[in-house]
């Protein structure tokens, strides 16, 4: 699933809501957190799991990397990525 699948999605989930068959009741932003307990965690996350959004470019790699050995050997990356949840209803 990349970008498209999304836009896709909000696109009919909009035309069912202006189509009067679904009536939203409520919307709520919760937060979701990542965390990776190592440089290749999270790399490997980036490459498998965001590809088709973000990259790390070889700066921001060894910056990352560097950062990571300047740490505490019990160093983690954590993320924080706000969600909305949306209640809907059928009409």
């Amino acid at each position: 699933m990349g970008l498209a699948d999304d836009e896709a999605a909000n696109q009919a989930v909009a035309e069912a809501e202006s189509n009067g068959w679904f009536k939203r009741e409520s919307e709520e932003f919760f937060p979701l957190h990542y965390s990776w307990d190592s440089a290749n965690e999270i790399e490997e996350w980036i490459h498998d799991e965001w590809e088709d959004f973000i990259g790390l470019d070889e700066e921001t790699r060894k910056a990352t990397r560097s950062a990571w050995a300047l740490g505490d050997a019990d160093s983690r990356v954590r993320v924080r990525i706000k969600m909305l949840l949306t209640r809907w209803r059928k009409i």
